[in-house]
C-alpha cells in the first residue's frame, strides 16, 4: 500500500503518493487500502474571514452567507477600517487570509482604509474583496493592496453564498 502525505502549507496543491508528486485542485486525496478514493474538502479548512462593513444588518447577512458557504469557517468583525487595523495590529486573533470591505465606509475613505490594511499586515498577505451596492462598481484598480476582486451584494443570502466560495475558491486554486 502507498501512502499519500499532504504538504498542507495555507492551501497547498502538492501531494507524495509513493515517489509521485500529485497536484490537485480543492480536494485532498486519500486512498484507503483496497484502493477506493474519498476526498476531503480542503477549502473550509484555515478560513480566517475580516468582515468590516458599517451596517449591522450586513454583518448578519454576511454570517448566514458565509454558514452556508464555508460552515467551518470563522469571522472577525468591524464596523469601520480604524477598528479593523487595530484588531490586525494587536494579532490577538489569527490573521484574516480573506477581508471582505465595504466600498462606502465611514471615518476613512477606501484607498486609505486599503493602504492601513496593507500596511497593518506587514509581510502577511490576505486577499481583499471590494463589496459594494452598485451593480457595476466604477473603481480604480486596487490590485497592489491585494483586491482580487469587486462584487456587487446580491440580492439573496444563496446567491451571497455563491460569491463567497468563488472568492475564497480563488485561493484554495491559487
Amino acid at each position: 500500500m502507498q501512502h499519500l502525505f499532504a504538504f498542507a502549507f495555507r492551501g497547498a496543491e502538492r501531494y507524495l503518493w509513493g515517489n509521485d508528486i500529485i497536484e490537485a485542485a480543492g480536494t485532498i486525496i486519500l486512498s484507503s487500502q483496497n484502493g477506493t478514493v474519498c476526498g476531503t474538502d480542503y477549502t473550509t479548512m484555515n478560513n480566517n474571514i475580516l468582515l468590516i462593513d458599517d451596517d449591522p444588518d450586513d454583518h448578519e447577512i454576511f454570517d448566514f452567507a458565509l454558514e452556508i458557504a464555508y460552515p467551518t469557517a470563522t469571522c472577525e468583525h468591524s464596523y469601520n477600517c480604524q477598528d479593523a487595523v487595530e484588531k490586525i495590529k494587536r494579532r490577538h486573533s489569527p490573521l484574516p487570509e480573506n477581508i471582505f470591505l465595504d466600498v462606502n465606509m465611514p471615518m476613512m475613505e477606501l484607498p486609505k482604509c486599503l493602504f492601513a490594511i496593507h500596511e497593518a499586515l506587514g509581510v502577511n498577505h490576505a486577499d481583499i474583496v471590494i463589496l459594494t451596492g452598485f451593480a457595476a462598481p466604477d473603481l480604480p484598480n486596487y490590485n497592489a493592496f491585494g483586491v482580487v476582486k469587486v462584487i456587487s451584494k446580491p440580492s439573496t443570502v444563496e446567491l451571497l453564498a455563491e460569491k463567497i466560495q468563488d472568492v475564497m475558491g480563488h485561493r484554495a486554486s491559487a
